[in-house]
């Protein structure tokens, strides 16, 4: 079962009840309004064209740092409602938000069973400011509600890691290619997609069997299609309708059977 719902997650959750998923995965808006709103085009090195930022209108709608907080605050408990009571959530972030959401996190009741570290095979340089490169994002996973038992494929990951421990460095490359989603002119259409390598990985790691994980800030639908190819449901929301049609175009794609549903 797979449903792609297009909704303002604020205004479509309150309609869910409590505990209905296995996993919630996040990957929210990084918060980075100043920065991204006074960036001017920068020219690569190697002459492609212009590197910019991320621009999206959804990094930017958090107008001061309060406000931030308090988007990370909805976020957290609206996951930690969805989730069983054996459920866990994982939120990427870059260091512009992942700190405060660990430190919002140890402030409730969730408790963190490990943070991630995503290391980007091929990132983009460090074109501003006399600075390391970027190469890495974030991941916190962690129980919803306290300590208890939670689903966690211990001797799948390992039999994937040449039957060693996987360990919490993750090394991909970024969306590059044919797997990165672009519209109608050939522009990129998400400035933040993620590797489908990763999430198959988040899915495969902590969602059980037939279980279900939502997504509600879901973005061109890699955690669905993820889930898919894993014999796992999903359930994912986005309000951008140019998102939604790049799931329906991806899903089709992979000859993925999908329930639409348009929330008003």
């Amino acid at each position: 079962m797979h449903q792609v719902v297009c909704a303002d997650a604020r205004e479509y959750l309150p309609t869910l009840p409590d505990g209905i998923a296995d996993v919630v995965f996040l990957d929210p808006p990084y918060g980075i309004k100043a920065s991204a709103k006074d960036m001017s085009p920068i020219a690569r090195a190697d002459g492609r064209g212009i590197y910019q930022g991320v621009t999206e209108t959804w990094d930017m709608e958090s107008e001061t740092r309060q406000e931030q907080l308090d988007f990370i605050s909805w976020y957290l408990a609206e996951a930690q409602r969805l989730v069983k009571p054996s459920g866990t959530v994982w939120i990427m972030g870059t260091y512009h938000n992942i700190h405060d959401v660990g430190h919002l996190m140890l402030n409730t009741d969730y408790f963190i069973l490990n943070d991630i570290v995503y290391i980007k095979a091929n990132p983009a340089p460090q074109w501003r400011g006399v600075r390391f490169c970027n190469s890495i994002e974030s991941i916190i996973w962690a129980r919803a509600h306290g300590k208890g038992p939670y689903y966690f494929d211990y001797h799948g990951l390992k039999a994937l890691n040449n039957n060693k421990q996987m360990r919490a460095d993750w090394y991909f490359p970024v969306c590059r290619g044919k797997e990165r989603v672009k519209d109608e002119t050939g522009k990129i259409l998400h400035q933040t997609q993620k590797p489908l390598a990763l999430l198959e990985r988040i899915v495969l790691a902590s969602v059980p069997p037939d279980g279900l994980i939502v997504d509600f800030l879901a973005g061109t639908g890699t955690t669905g299609i993820a889930a898919a190819l894993h014999n796992r449901n999903s359930l994912q929301i986005e309000r951008d309708p140019r998102y939604i049609e790049a799931m329906q175009r991806r899903f089709a794609a992979l000859q993925i059977p999908f329930e639409l549903i348009v929330h008003s």
